[in-house]
């Protein structure tokens, strides 16, 4: 192929690059968009979690129910690792909602004051604009999955603990005979 070929191809693979960096992009901020949603989600049932089993607790306590001193220390060890769980999981999960930079177009001031280069040389710049932008919105995206696994992890934990209190807590107030 001549060179003059080669020129000709370079716009529509210009185009072509472009617009898969735009569609990245936006895949990010999608990403992005339903991870915070989903720890939304961990902790609205981690205070959800925290107001059943606390009045669970205030309403034995005003029942004035006697239990052995062996069995309130292990509901109540169990007890303070729900909470313990419950409190690392709204930690991680406020960690994993918080802002992070997201980048769409670093170098944009730049380009606006090279407005003068011709459309195939501000693409060029654009899209390693756009390479710059995805790298970092990955990086960000990356902390932003690893908090909120860490998040749901603890939150799962947490309702374990909570929901072996609650059926030892139930099983002393049942009467079995």
């Amino acid at each position: 192929m001549s060179k003059m070929g080669d020129q000709n191809d370079s716009p529509d693979g210009l185009d072509f690059v472009f617009k898969m960096g735009q569609q990245k992009i936006a895949d990010q901020i999608q990403v992005f968009d339903a991870l915070d949603t989903k720890v939304g989600i961990v902790l609205g049932l981690v205070v959800v979690s925290i107001a059943e089993i606390l009045g669970f607790l205030i309403l034995a306590v005003a029942e004035g129910v006697e239990s052995s001193h062996r069995f309130s220390a292990c509901s109540g060890a169990l007890f303070v690792a729900g909470l313990a769980s419950t409190t690392l999981s709204a930690l991680f999960g406020i960690l994993a909602l918080s802002p992070r930079g997201f980048a769409l177009g670093l170098k944009f001031p730049e380009m606006v004051k090279r407005a003068n280069r011709s459309p195939d040389q501000l693409r060029l710049m654009f899209l390693d604009d756009l390479l710059k932008s995805c790298v970092s919105n990955g990086d960000a995206l990356d902390a932003k999955q690893r908090w909120s696994k860490v998040a749901v992890f603890f939150a799962a934990l947490s309702l374990a603990f909570y929901s072996i209190t609650s059926g030892l807590l139930f099983a002393s107030l049942v009467n079995w005979g």
